[in-house]
């Protein structure tokens, strides 16, 4: 029959809350869904926002950075999409001993969108990595924080088509990781 114990806090929220704790991981899930959709949306609008462009959002969660098995790059992703990184102004707003200017000491206030993207030091890399993989690929990419960030680049094609976009969505995602605000080199 196991071991008697008493109840943690955390059994006693979840059985107050209705909850058993047998089948507990798929109680978990279903109420970090349905907050999910209550918040969904607002990263989502913000991208949009900052684009200038509608994003078709199921497709890009059907991508292959989502679907692959590289478990640090869909990490990544999903962090990069759902604004999960602080951005020295938040951390300013947090701690008033930061500055709230950008990462890449180009003298501006370092909002998440101009991090990522605006910044002349972010823009500078990310044509550099356009021409690399320009280079590699013979494949133009067009300067687009939804392409290059995001990596919406449309639906249908042919398989090749399909293996060629994949592709090139690695080979924009993984400078991400070098970009990310983690305090080390890479």
């Amino acid at each position: 029959e196991g071991v008697k114990r008493p109840h943690t806090d955390f059994e006693l929220l979840l059985k107050r809350e209705g909850l058993q704790v047998k089948g507990l991981l798929s109680s978990i899930y279903k109420i970090l869904v349905q907050m999910d959709t209550k918040q969904n949306g607002t990263a989502h609008k913000k991208w949009e926002s900052e684009c200038g462009t509608r994003i078709n959002w199921n497709v890009l969660y059907k991508s292959p950075m989502f679907n692959t098995k590289v478990i640090s790059v869909q990490y990544q992703t999903f962090k990069l999409i759902h604004r999960w990184y602080l951005t020295p102004l938040q951390l300013h707003h947090i701690h008033k001993s930061n500055l709230p200017m950008c990462w890449f000491n180009c003298g501006n206030v370092g909002t998440y969108f101009h991090c990522w993207w605006v910044c002349p030091r972010a823009q500078a890399f990310w044509v550099k990595i356009i021409k690399q993989v320009h280079q590699i690929t013979g494949v133009v990419l067009p300067l687009k924080p939804e392409c290059i960030l995001l990596n919406c680049w449309g639906v249908g094609g042919s398989l090749l088509e399909t293996i060629l976009r994949a592709q090139l969505q690695f080979c924009c995602q993984l400078p991400n990781l070098s970009l990310q605000p983690n305090g080390k080199e890479r």
